[in-house]
């Protein structure tokens, strides 16, 4: 992780003064005063892709500059999400944790809520009767009521009989069947990242 320490924040002034021909650069660098990470309820879904946070340091002279990428990130729940620098990575499916984004004697906490998946469908392609690539996706509702969102992370993709699996943009799935009998089977989230593990759903396509 790069630290803030080995990057110069602030304002920087040059002046030169003329003697004898030789110039003087000065850096003048203001003081710290306060850090704010810029969101105030943060709430994700544990099957988003990864969220970025922004964090603002105001200095002595009123000035303010983004420096999330130089904080120290950290999380006070480390089994529902992890910080990588500014960036959360979810872990497990749905809870409460605090990031903390700190430099120095300077720190800033919020709140973090990731909404719980509690159902979902895999969309399976209507028409896989022949050799080739198809797309699948996968919609789940969550605890906040919200229906059919596309699953992005924290989707496991698995198929039987030599088909091979690509990961497209946007949760999109592309498998590529081959003659004979193929089970899909698609898993999200088990018993090492949620208390209440959900159901993996399979089905099976015969190619001709």
């Amino acid at each position: 992780m790069k630290y803030i320490k080995h990057f110069i924040l602030g304002v920087t002034a040059s002046f030169f003064v003329g003697c004898g021909g030789d110039n003087t650069t000065t850096l003048l660098t203001p003081d710290i005063t306060a850090i704010a990470i810029d969101e105030s309820n943060i709430a994700v879904y544990s099957t988003d892709t990864y969220t970025s946070l922004h964090a603002t340091a105001t200095y002595t002279d009123g000035s303010t500059q983004d420096v999330s990428s130089y904080l120290i990130w950290s999380e006070t729940n480390s089994s529902l999400v992890h910080m990588s620098v500014n960036t959360i990575e979810i872990e497990g499916n749905g809870g409460d944790t605090n990031v903390i984004a700190s430099y120095d004697k300077f720190s800033d906490s919020k709140s973090l809520h990731v909404h719980k998946l509690t159902n979902f469908q895999v969309v399976y392609p209507s028409d896989v009767n022949v050799t080739g690539t198809y797309d699948f996706y996968a919609v789940g509702d969550f605890d906040n009521n919200e229906t059919n969102r596309t699953l992005v992370n924290n989707v496991q993709w698995s198929a039987t009989n030599d088909a091979t699996i690509e990961v497209g943009n946007e949760g999109i799935i592309h498998i590529t069947f081959i003659s004979g009998e193929t089970n899909v089977t698609t898993t999200v989230f088990n018993e090492t990242n949620t208390s209440s593990p959900l159901a993996p759903q399979s089905k099976i396509f015969i190619i001709e």
